[in-house]
């Protein structure tokens, strides 16, 4: 029996405030959709997962631990999105 199970997590918000703490989590798959509102995502401290978060009106905010790789492509239109200087790298 394996110890560790791999969640394949799928959350919809239509509208109000959420915080998802998935640390503890070992992750396949995330689907974050969020219509309108405020949203906090803390993702997991280990692994390999693909993660597809949308948003519509409001502030979301994507807290990802020191030292993970993220290829992050947004497709925006009304989003300003707020990244450290240090940690951007051009290019795939």
């Amino acid at each position: 029996m394996p110890s560790q199970v791999l969640v394949d997590l799928t959350i919809e918000l239509s509208a109000g405030m959420a915080t998802l703490d998935l640390n503890e989590l070992i992750l396949s798959r995330l689907t974050f959709t969020m219509g309108a509102g405020q949203g906090t995502v803390y993702l997991p401290t280990e692994g390999i997962f693909d993660a597809t978060i949308n948003s519509g009106l409001g502030k979301l905010t994507i807290y990802i631990p020191s030292g993970m790789a993220v290829k992050f492509d947004p497709n925006i239109a009304l989003v300003s999105p707020r990244l450290p200087a240090s940690n951007i790298r051009q290019g795939d």
